[in-house]
């Protein structure tokens, strides 16, 4: 990174922390809310950048995670390296992370969907009705129905 483009990533962070201690990200961010930068023509999240000029490369198989739990900081006391895995354990102990799609569905419900689905003629037309009717995708009607999720779940 150029001393240029290093004045300019440090003119887009917040002078002062928040209530959290955060160091907020103040400029471009992605639909997730990470904050984005533009180094080399390359789009980089804002704290991996952050993490990396003061920490050196990130080894392979690593994230950064944010143990603030908020995606726009970029204070190093609050960014660490770990696994993908550790960082959906982090979001979902935060309660950020989706619920899995065992979650959306009730058991009785997932019998009553398998139950219609025998015999039920076109598949496709099938999923979509009972998604809408549910309120989930049609694909999570399709991972019931041939048990990629709920897999355990017998009649009784």
């Amino acid at each position: 990174m150029t001393l240029k483009q290093l004045i300019n990533f440090n003119d887009k962070i917040s002078l002062w922390p928040n209530q959290s201690g955060c160091l907020e990200w103040t400029a471009s961010v992605t639909e997730k809310g990470y904050g984005n930068f533009h180094v080399s023509g390359k789009t980089v999240r804002a704290h991996r950048i952050m993490y990396e000029l003061f920490n050196g490369p990130i080894p392979a198989g690593l994230v950064v995670r944010h143990n603030c739990h908020n995606r726009l900081c970029v204070n190093l006391d609050h960014l660490l390296l770990g696994t993908q895995k550790e960082n959906i354990h982090d979001s979902i102990r935060a309660g950020r992370h989706p619920m899995p799609n065992a979650r959306k569905l009730t058991p009785n419900q997932v019998l009553e969907i398998r139950r219609r689905a025998i015999g039920s003629g076109h598949y496709k037309a099938f999923t979509v009705k009972l998604g809408a009717e549910y309120g989930i995708s049609h694909q999570t009607i399709q991972d019931v129905i041939l048990r990629r999720t709920w897999k355990t779940l017998r009649y009784q």
